[in-house]
C-alpha cells in the first residue's frame, strides 16, 4: 500500500487526477486482507491497471532528478545507451553516446562495448507527408514506423531503400464493464467477439496479412500460441458468424427488443486513445 500511495503522489501524480483522491491517497488505497488491496476509484476507468502497472510511464523518478527538477530536460537522466545532448524546440533532439553504457555484445567472438554510434540526431517533421519525403529523398537516413498507406508509394519511387518489416508490439483495446449487465455474463461478451467482424477492422488498418490473434502477445514472442492451436472454445471467438452471434444472445438474454436489439451501449474514448490511433 505505502509502494502505491508513493506512486499517486510522485511528480508524475497528475496521470491519476480524476481516477483516485491524489489529496489524501490513504483514503482511497487500503487493504482488507493479507491478499486483498483496495483502490476506491472517484469514477470507473479502465486505464488504472495500464498506469499503476506497466505503462511506459508508470516510474517513480530517484530523488536526485526529483531534487534537481524533472521539469528541466537536461537534468533528465536513465541507464541508456544515449545522453541529451541538444533540444531545439521544433527543430530536433540530438543524442551522444553514453561511455558508461553497461551494454556489451561480442561479435565474432570479440565483445565490444555498446552502442556503435557516437550520435543520433532526431529531425522534429510535424507533418506526415514531409516526412515520407524527408525519407524518399534520403535527408533523413531512417523512417521508424512508416505508415502502411505509403509502403507501395516508396516501393515504386525508391526500390533500392532498405525495408524491415516487424509486428508492432501495440494494439487498441475496447473495455467492457464486466461488473455490469450485460456484460457480467461470459456468454454475452463471447457472443459480441463471434458477432464481430475482425478481418472488416483489418481491411480497414490495411493489415490482411497479419495474424488474426495479434495483441497482446505478439507473433514474434516466445509465448506467442497461434490460434489454430488453441482450443476449439477460443478459437470460436474469432470466427465471425453473425448467425450464431444472435442464437448466443437469445440464450443469455432472451429474445431480442421490438426493434430487434439485445441492448444497446456507449463507448467512451479518451483523448489519448484517439491521438494514438489519428
Amino acid at each position: 500500500v505505502a509502494d502505491i500511495i508513493e506512486f499517486l503522489t510522485c511528480p508524475w501524480y497528475g496521470r491519476f487526477e480524476g481516477f483516485v483522491d491524489v489529496d489524501d491517497p490513504a483514503s482511497a488505497v487500503y487493504t482488507t486482507g493479507k491478499y486483498d488491496l483496495v483502490i476506491e476509484l472517484e469514477h470507473y476507468s479502465p486505464m488504472i491497471a495500464y498506469y499503476i502497472g506497466y505503462e511506459d510511464r508508470s516510474l517513480v523518478g530517484p530523488p536526485e532528478l526529483i531534487v534537481a527538477g524533472a521539469g528541466i530536460w537536461e537534468n533528465q537522466v536513465a541507464t541508456g545507451p544515449f545522453m541529451f545532448e541538444e533540444y531545439v524546440i521544433g527543430s530536433h533532439m540530438s543524442f551522444v553516446r553514453n561511455p558508461n553504457y553497461w551494454g556489451k555484445t561480442t561479435v565474432n567472438g570479440v565483445e565490444y562495448q555498446m552502442p556503435f554510434v557516437d550520435r543520433l540526431v532526431r529531425p522534429i517533421i510535424p507533418d506526415e507527408s514531409t516526412q515520407i519525403a524527408a525519407l524518399q529523398t534520403g535527408a533523413l537516413d531512417l523512417g521508424r514506423l512508416t505508415g502502411i498507406k505509403y509502403w507501395d508509394m516508396l516501393d515504386r519511387v525508391a526500390p533500392e531503400m532498405e525495408q524491415l518489416s516487424f509486428p508492432s508490439g501495440a494494439g487498441t483495446r475496447i473495455y467492457l464493464r464486466c461488473d455490469e449487465p450485460p456484460f457480467d455474463d461470459v456468454n454475452v461478451r463471447r457472443a459480441v467477439a463471434v458477432g464481430t467482424d475482425l478481418m472488416e477492422f483489418k481491411a480497414a488498418a490495411m493489415v490482411l496479412e497479419t495474424p488474426l490473434l495479434f495483441y497482446p502477445v505478439v507473433p514474434d514472442d516466445p509465448a506467442y500460441i497461434p490460434l489454430e492451436d488453441l482450443p476449439a472454445d477460443i478459437q470460436i471467438l474469432f470466427e465471425y458468424d453473425p448467425v450464431l452471434a444472435r442464437e448466443m444472445l437469445e440464450d443469455a438474454l432472451g429474445p431480442a427488443d421490438a426493434d430487434g436489439f439485445f441492448f444497446k451501449t456507449n463507448l467512451m474514448f479518451n483523448a489519448e486513445s484517439l491521438a494514438w490511433n489519428d
